[in-house]
């Protein structure tokens, strides 16, 4: 029997409708730079950090479906979303003595929220401390958020770590051009470095390869929320960790803490402590993954923990720590 001309006529017309709807989806929001929760969201988002003066940078763009280098990607690229000096295409250094605060998402955030997370940092620093709400203060510091593609979905968190790997490279690459701008301008730029979760690699990983570079200290303050690294890839010496038994008890299954001390000469981001004037770490007794790790004292200058019922980014992480790594107090 011949197929009727009408319904093939109307199909290849849907083909095309959808084939037209999905480019024009596609040339507006690059899948691999979005894949946000909605559009609306993320729009929302960039207006707001555009008005409070979040600048963020992705470089989600370079880093394939199995968190390695796309085959075209050069090593190192980033770019700027929103918003940039018309100038140098970098986040403006803003006095003679600058300070850039640079916020690195966590594991499994879309593009939408990394940038929602961004400004909920920019907003709670510049309402701590000693020069809270001070104008004349935070007109001398440039806040961005580094957008990095982590985000594979739960079950792929060794995708996401072999993307944090690849992806330090242009985030040390993002900082040796703000220091070369600075020269350039003569002015003088120091680096705050605050990561939550899988972020922290993104930051140790690109610290040891500044640290390699000139063996210099480059970042006033690292600090990380929750860190979401091996306790020894930054011991050096001994360090402690809890680890968390479940065995069968009356009434059900009992849990019980068992402290573990382990011996350590080669941690992997020691380097990266080198890079840095001071390492500041937090963690949460609610966090049942993270919050069970004892982060070695030897390691780290400062380690808070704390009780929280929900364990939010900003409002539920200790603002003595945000305190510490604006000011150093």
């Amino acid at each position: 029997m011949p197929a009727n001309p009408k319904v093939i006529v109307l199909g290849l017309l849907i083909v095309i409708i959808f084939g037209l709807g999905f480019a024009a989806a596609y040339f507006k929001y690059r899948p691999e730079l979005v894949a946000a929760d909605s559009d609306e969201l993320l729009l929302q988002e960039l207006r707001k950090a555009k008005s409070i003066g979040n600048n963020v940078l992705q470089s989600r763009s370079i880093i394939d479906h199995d968190g390695s280098f796309k085959s075209d990607a050069q090593t190192g690229w980033w770019e700027s979303i929103s918003p940039v000096s018309q100038v140098s295409g970098l986040p403006p250094l803003r006095a003679d003595h600058s300070t850039v605060v640079v916020f690195v998402h966590g594991y499994n955030v879309s593009l939408d929220r990394s940038i929602m997370y961004g400004n909920a940092v920019w907003s709670e620093l510049q309402q701590v401390g000693p020069k809270a709400g001070s104008a004349d203060y935070f007109q001398q510091v440039t806040f961005c958020t580094f957008c990095w593609r982590g985000d594979f979905g739960p079950e792929h968190f060794g995708t996401a770590e072999n993307s944090a790997r690849n992806t330090a490279a242009s985030l040390a690459g993002l900082m040796v051009k703000l220091q070369e701008q600075a020269a350039s301008e003569h002015k003088q730029v120091s680096f705050i470095l605050i990561s939550h979760s899988l972020g922290a690699m993104v930051c140790l990983e690109a610290l040891n390869q500044l640290w390699h570079r000139d063996h210099k200290p480059w970042v006033r303050c690292l600090l990380m929320l929750e860190p979401a690294v091996q306790v020894e890839t930054i011991s050096h010496g001994q360090y402690t960790e809890t680890l968390v038994w479940s065995e069968p008890g009356p009434g059900g299954r009992l849990m019980r803490n068992v402290e573990r001390t382990t011996q350590t000469n080669s941690a992997v981001y020691f380097d990266a402590f080198q890079a840095a004037n001071t390492v500041l770490a937090t963690s949460s007794a609610a966090d049942e993954v993270l919050g069970k790790l004892y982060y070695p004292q030897a390691r780290l200058d400062v380690k808070c923990t704390w009780e929280a019922e929900n364990d939010g980014l900003v409002a539920d992480h200790p603002r003595q720590a945000l305190i510490v790594a604006l000011y150093g107090d």
